[in-house]
């Protein structure tokens, strides 16, 4: 057969084919494919969405392809056989799913319901659905317009595409986050100048109590930021007529806390503390302690020991639980012994100061007591004289991790009273998260076999629940059996079980030594906010007889510090009943501050007393004192002096302080104005300029980096600070004066230059490197390139673009100059790594390996066919292009449609007959089309064509001026007209290819630049 008969017969064969009648069916009745617009909640969707419809024109749509592709839908799977389909909606992962064949659908939160079986059809080898089914179905709501041929879909969940964009804004504030931590640990804070800083608190009164003495009484506090150290002292002092006076030892404590080398330094008053099974807390009026790392409270049975202003109160909460109240002594400090905790419990202390002030703190606790971290050396000593005896107290520990889980530690004591030192081993051990070991041995005298030794052992493998099991052994001659230790020879046995969850916790407690067993059972319930109510189980076992105690009872809450305790005790021969009730009042004028306790046994003796604080004037303070029958007064007068810069208040007392003032940018000739109203936030704590510009911030806790910023809504937008933070490091009662620049904002626009094509989305990310924050970020032009960065200081930054779809994540580091406005015409070639018109600091191009690309990341298929994907690219185009020139309707924009109908109608028949031709022949059907696409009759309607005519006409005018003036931008200005010409040529060439909201915004984008490059 010859060449040309074979084309003869394609010709006749191709002619029969397009005589053909074109019609999509499937089923009957016969379903037509459509093309409408799906919206998507607020946003547009699709608006050339492939649907079928019947002859009602109510559309059907692909369930696989909506479920996977808009709705976040995973593992999504259809049968044809069984017209059945199912997916996994994320992130609750609620299974749905719709059986055609027999008229049903439900999920796994519910149960399955029927409906209409005509509601579904299988066309192409999938499954359609009515539209109005989804709504039934899904947990949406879907309306059909069919005036606007329009789906509207309004789901009760998140799009696929809403949870990407949250999943990748999580993980940039995740990044940014890190960045800004690690920068904040870096830096070097800002600490006080001044070497000598002091405060002194003091409380004078004057007390007749009830048939009794009269006396005086006096309480001071002082605190002193003494060469980058805390001197603190205090007394309290009584005053009686008729008696022997009491004047107890004043405590005086020098510290110094968070060096670079330890953790704590301390001389004078001070605690032995310890991660220790076998040795008690004791305390020294003239000793010295050295604790390289922070000592902090194991889960167990523990003693809180801390300190505080003389008289002031002390409230322990346990898991939201009120527990116990203490009073500070004259040695400032105060416990809280045998607190059974776990690592899950919350500790809050309430500090109700005798001004009226209050303060919270909370303790942490760690599950492995004394821990070390693998490669790390702990150090710890310990020396002074005991409190409660004579004689000498020297303590030294060296700790090491030998692993994460596993450490050793060896420590030498002397006891008072004791001859020689003693050596005890530690190793603490955590084999698995929810087990931990700590052993410990004191050897006192080998060769008597005279060792004591202990080991305890904390269990959380049953969560909310924590088991703790402790022994311990003192030998009969081990050194610490004396007056000033109060430890007793023999065998110790503790079991500890603890269980808290939500407003209910439980502790139980056995415990056996020598002929002693106890079993304690407390329950504590938090009915509601302001009620608590327990019940505590004692009993016990000595000598063989047995004893029984009951407490029951509970404490209301009246208000903010208004309490009142209920409070019944059963025992063998005798029951007592507690009523008390506290009410402190705060430092403000006419506040009162309560307390009364009425006690009463069984055989009903009694006793009663109150006390009656008012607060006359700020520091000043009368009320009355009584018991039974007897009635007394008393008076009291406290104040705090400190010099202009230190605390005002009883609260503030050994806190820090700052004060400055913010002052404009340089108006020139080094002229600035103060401004007013500015807020300053340090620490938390806030305060505003007055019109001096002058502010002061008191009350900031020392000894821990804090943040110091200006906030910038409070700031005129044309000026923010050069920084947006300094990091301040107070010691008590220290003083710092932070007064931060501000600097005008600069701006920059330019242009992103390269061979590729921008791809959509694209982000221009400024990163000032003196803090790695990124300050600026804006969205590049796909068009032009054209992008803007603002509230800019003076300074070096990183440029960089979030993309992974150029060969290599471009990031280069410019140079802001100082006395800067504004920098426009910026041009930054990708491709040369180059930017013109600002100084550019070298810098290596990094790879990209900050975003994972779906789509770049799917293998190519090997029967993937590059023309037929053109030839659907084109009829996408067409039917873009259609529905756009119908949304204007005007004669040019029908004569038009009628083109793309008829171009879409050829596109149709080549792809039926598409396995009849040859690659040219398809390339050059293609082509023609293209052509057709790009003719001047096709590029613009009658609307576009005077915008554009107009816009074109104005720009020659402008670079015809620019040419004519010859300044020194001039030059640059041609250019940037030449690049505007093109922009709009593209414009014009595309403009049926996007919405009206696009050209709109494209429109006002090339305006914003023309007034942009009229300024240069």
């Amino acid at each position: 057969m010859t060449a040309g008969l074979k084309k003869v017969l394609l010709f006749v064969l191709v002619c029969f084919v397009l005589a053909l009648p074109v019609t999509v069916s499937a089923q009957d009745p016969p379903f037509e494919e459509a093309y409408i617009q799906l919206s998507l909640g607020k946003y547009t969707g699709n608006a050339f969405y492939r649907v079928f419809v019947d002859e009602n024109e109510t559309p059907y749509i692909d369930v696989q392809e909506l479920l996977y592709t808009y709705l976040d839908f995973t593992d999504v799977q259809c049968d044809k056989q069984r017209l059945y389909c199912s997916g996994i909606l994320q992130p609750d992962r609620t299974v749905f799913w719709i059986d055609g064949k027999n008229g049903e659908f439900g999920s796994s939160q519910s149960d399955s319901k029927n409906f209409d079986k005509q509601g579904v059809v299988f066309i192409e080898d999938k499954l359609w659905v009515r539209y109005d089914i989804f709504e039934k179905w899904l947990p949406a709501t879907v309306t059909w317009n069919l005036e606007g041929y329009k789906v509207h879909f309004e789901p009760k969940f998140k799009f696929k595409f809403e949870r990407k964009k949250e999943l990748e804004k999580l993980r940039e504030d995740q990044l940014e986050s890190k960045r800004q931590k690690e920068y904040f640990d870096s830096v070097a804070p800002i600490t006080p100048t001044d070497n000598f800083n002091t405060a002194l608190k003091y409380r004078a009164g004057f007390i007749k109590e009830p048939k009794g003495d009269y006396k005086a009484s006096l309480e001071y506090n002082i605190n002193s930021d003494v060469y980058e150290g805390t001197l603190v002292g205090g007394n309290a002092m009584d005053f009686p007529f008729k008696t022997r006076r009491n004047f107890y030892d004043p405590y005086v404590t020098y510290t110094l806390k968070d060096k670079k080398h330890f953790y704590l330094m301390e001389f004078g008053t001070t605690s032995f503390q310890e991660q220790s099974l076998l040795v008690p807390s004791v305390s020294s009026d003239y000793g010295f302690r050295f604790d390289s790392d922070k000592m902090e409270y194991a889960e167990g049975n523990i003693t809180i020991l801390e300190s505080a202003p003389i008289g002031t109160e002390v409230d322990l909460y346990v898991d939201g639980s009120y527990t116990a109240t203490t009073t500070v002594g004259p040695n400032g400090q105060y416990s809280f012994p045998d607190v059974v905790v776990s690592k899950e419990s919350k500790i809050n202390l309430k500090l109700y100061y005798v001004d009226g002030s209050i303060e919270e703190k909370s303790i942490n606790i760690t599950r492995n007591s004394g821990m070390v971290k693998q490669g790390h050396l702990e150090k710890r000593l310990y020396a002074g004289n005991v409190r409660s005896g004579d004689g000498g107290f020297y303590y030294g520990s060296l700790r090491y991790g030998v692993l994460d889980n596993m450490s050793f530690g060896l420590s030498p004591f002397l006891f008072p009273e004791a001859d020689k030192p003693s050596l005890m081993t530690d190793m603490n051990f955590a084999p698995f998260y929810w087990l931990s070991f700590l052993a410990q041995g004191m050897f006192n005298s080998v060769e008597k076999g005279n060792i004591d030794r202990a080991f305890r052992v904390n269990l959380n493998l049953l969560y909310p629940h924590n088991i703790q099991f402790e022994h311990k052994y003192y030998n009969q001659d081990s050194p610490m059996n004396t007056n000033s230790l109060s430890v007793q020879e023999g065998e110790y046995w503790a079991g500890r079980h603890r269980f808290a969850i939500g407003r209910w916790g439980m502790t139980n407690v056995y415990e056996q030594y020598s002929a002693i067993k106890s079993f304690t059972n407390e329950t504590r319930f938090n009915l509601m906010r302001s009620l608590n109510l327990l019940f505590g189980f004692r009993t016990y076992w000595s000598g063989g007889s047995f004893y029984r105690d009951i407490n029951t009872g509970f404490n209301l809450s009246l208000g903010r510090e208004t309490r009142m305790e209920v409070n019944r005790m059963w025992s063998n021969n005798n029951s007592q009943n507690v009523i008390s009730l506290t009410s402190r009042g705060g430092e403000n004028v006419g506040s009162w501050s309560v307390s009364a306790r009425f006690f009463f046994d069984d055989n009903w003796s009694k006793d009663f007393s109150t006390s009656v604080l008012y607060r006359l004037t700020k520091n000043l303070q009368i009320g009355a004192l009584s018991s039974d029958k007897y009635v007394g007064f008393q008076i009291f007068w406290d104040d705090i002096i400190a010099g202009s810069h230190g605390p005002s208040t009883w609260e503030e007392f050994g806190t820090g302080t700052a004060s400055g003032k913010i002052m404009s940018p340089d108006l020139g000739d080094g002229k600035q104005e103060p401004i007013e109203f500015a807020s300053v936030s340090i620490g938390g704590k806030k305060a505003v300029t007055d019109k001096d510009g002058y502010y002061k911030v008191s009350g900031i806790r020392p000894e821990e980096k804090i943040k110091a910023s200006i906030d910038l809504a409070s700031l005129d937008t044309s000026v923010i600070p050069d920084k947006d933070y300094d990091v301040l490091y107070f010691r008590p009662t220290s003083y710092i004066e932070w007064s931060p620049k501000l600097v005008t904002t600069i701006g920059m626009d330019g242009y992103v230059m390269t061979s590729q094509d921008i791809p959509d989305g694209l982000m221009i990310e400024a990163m000032r490197l003196s803090d790695s924050k990124i300050v600026s970020r804006s969205e590049v032009d796909q068009d032009e390139g054209f992008f803007t960065l603002e509230k800019l200081t003076p300074g070096q930054y990183q440029l960089s673009l979030n993309t992974t779809e150029l060969s290599a994540r471009p990031i280069i580091t410019v140079d802001i100059p100082k006395n800067t406005d504004w920098i426009s015409g910026v041009q930054w070639d990708l491709e040369g790594q180059s930017i013109e018109g600002i100084y550019t600091t070298p810098q290596e191009i990094q790879p990209s390996n900050q975003t994972f690309d779906f789509a770049s990341s799917v293998a190519e298929s090997p029967d993937k066919d590059p023309l037929k994907e053109e030839l659907v690219a084109v009829q996408n185009i067409i039917q873009i292009k259609k529905h756009n020139a119908e949304i204007f309707n005007d004669e040019g924009s029908k004569s038009r449609i009628n083109y793309y109908n008829k171009l879409l109608l050829l596109t149709d028949k080549m792809e039926e007959l598409w396995g009849l031709l040859s690659d040219k022949e398809k390339k050059d059907k293609i082509d023609r089309i293209n052509k057709i696409l790009s003719s001047p009759n096709m590029k613009l309607d009658q609307i576009g064509a005077g915008i554009m005519e107009n816009l074109k006409k104005e720009i020659q005018e402008k670079k015809d001026k620019a040419k004519e003036e010859k300044l020194p931008n001039s030059g640059k200005k041609i250019e940037m007209y030449d690049r505007l010409y093109k922009a709009i040529n593209k414009l014009e060439d595309n403009w049926d290819m996007i919405s009206l909201e696009d050209r709109t915004e494209k429109l006002d984008k090339i305006k914003k630049i023309m007034k942009n490059v009229d300024k240069l």
